[in-house]
């Protein structure tokens, strides 16, 4: 997931609206993020969280250590968006897992991934990434799936 400054405040400002007064987001800062390593597939991704197909991604927890992020947990809110960086959803962190990248099964890769060869895709992500950060990627290299729900859109 990419991380950028965006256009966010309008957006969430329109999402605060709409709750109750006392309710805990009031208080939350969300991150804001776009899928993947932009163009097609993040505006691809983004389109199915607003839609409300996709409830799901994995990281790796290096891509949050090495850029000193603290790694989400259950309760988090973010801000999805667009390769242009346009909000499109606000999601809630519901279900936050630690499973090794060899136990990654199929049910895992239907909540997160694109139906076309998603096991090879997300491992030739998760590869692109750790040379990134030069890490050498093993069998048990841990993944942080996060499990979300649509507060917004």
């Amino acid at each position: 997931m990419r991380r950028e400054p965006t256009r966010r405040e309008p957006f969430w400002q329109a999402y605060g609206s709409h709750l109750p007064s006392g309710h805990p987001h009031h208080a939350l800062t969300p991150d804001a993020f776009s899928f993947g390593g932009g163009g097609a597939i993040a505006d691809e991704l983004a389109a199915r969280v607003h839609g409300g197909t996709k409830r799901a991604t994995t990281s790796l927890g290096v891509e949050f250590t090495e850029l000193d992020e603290p790694l989400p947990v259950v309760g988090s809110v973010s801000i999805v968006l667009t390769v242009g960086l346009d909000p499109v959803a606000i999601i809630e962190r519901v279900d936050v897992k630690t499973i090794p990248f060899a136990d990654v099964g199929a049910e895992y890769a239907a909540m997160t991934v694109t139906p076309a060869d998603g096991r090879r895709a997300r491992r030739g992500a998760r590869i692109r990434v750790l040379k990134r950060v030069s890490r050498i990627i093993v069998e048990r290299v841990a993944l942080l799936f996060l499990r979300s729900d649509l507060a917004f859109r």
